[in-house]
């Protein structure tokens, strides 16, 4: 029998107007990376305080972007923004080992995509139905001295 993919789980954010203002104002339509990022999470925030107005998070904890408390329960997520209508697995990166780790020990990754647009949607994915992550060499730069 054929292995058959796993339907992504996907969370449709709608946003009022009054808010879609204010991630307008704090977060405007840019290609930097860090606005998109910090969007992606704005949105997420939303979502969960659409379910529980009485929640509360904390962020860049340790080894997730965000960490949120709803009715005496934990959850710790890491969050990718995107301005894409998809995935964009190309340009889906984890950065950090402690993030890496407790993504293999079956954290949520939270791909928000569509961030500037007036629907954007989470698309949650799980490892290792539905995501692998392979190591990526990386060099930093310095300046030769004169």
């Amino acid at each position: 029998m054929p292995h058959r993919r796993r339907v992504v789980e996907r969370l449709e954010i709608n946003i009022p107007e009054s808010e879609f203002q204010r991630l307008n104002t704090l977060f405007p339509p840019t290609v930097k990376s860090s606005t998109v990022g910090n969007r992606a999470v704005e949105l997420t925030k939303f979502h969960f305080r659409s379910i529980d107005p009485l929640c509360s998070f904390r962020e860049k904890v340790e080894d997730c972007d965000l960490e949120i408390t709803s009715n005496g329960q934990v959850q710790r997520i890491e969050i990718k923004g995107t301005a894409a209508a998809n995935v964009a697995w190309s340009k889906l990166k984890i950065n950090g080992t402690q993030s890496h780790t407790a993504l293999l020990a079956g954290m949520l990754l939270y791909r928000v995509i569509r961030v500037y647009e007036r629907n954007p949607a989470i698309l949650v994915l799980r490892y290792p139905e539905d995501f692998s992550m392979n190591p990526e060499p990386r060099w930093s730069v310095k300046q030769n001295e004169a």
